[in-house]
């Protein structure tokens, strides 16, 4: 897989945000998780999953939070949206292991 940076005609900004997921089942370990390859610089073990979409561009992109960042020229939302995903998580974990106790 090539880093899209470094390829001419694939647009660096003006990138809009559609989406972000935990590719992480719940219950899955993190051994088990099947993580993403960001698209756009190759980084491995991507676990929240910026989707994001260009009008000039005919493909969406699944990139990490630093490349949704820099696409989007959006230094908050990208990384907020993967917080909330985050913490969503850990309440759910400490919410099992609270029942599991109680």
């Amino acid at each position: 897989m090539s880093n899209y940076w470094n390829i001419l005609g694939v647009p660096h900004k003006g990138w809009i945000l559609e989406e972000v997921y935990d590719i992480r089942a719940e219950g899955q370990s993190a051994d088990d998780t099947q993580y993403e390859t960001c698209m756009m610089c190759n980084n491995e073990r991507i676990r929240y999953v910026h989707v994001v979409s260009h009008r000039d561009f005919g493909e969406e992109f699944k990139v990490g939070c630093v490349c949704a960042e820099k696409m989007t020229n959006d230094y908050v939302n990208p990384k907020k949206r993967e917080n909330q995903l985050r913490n969503k998580s850990h309440r759910r974990i400490n919410w099992l292991k609270k029942r599991m106790e109680g």
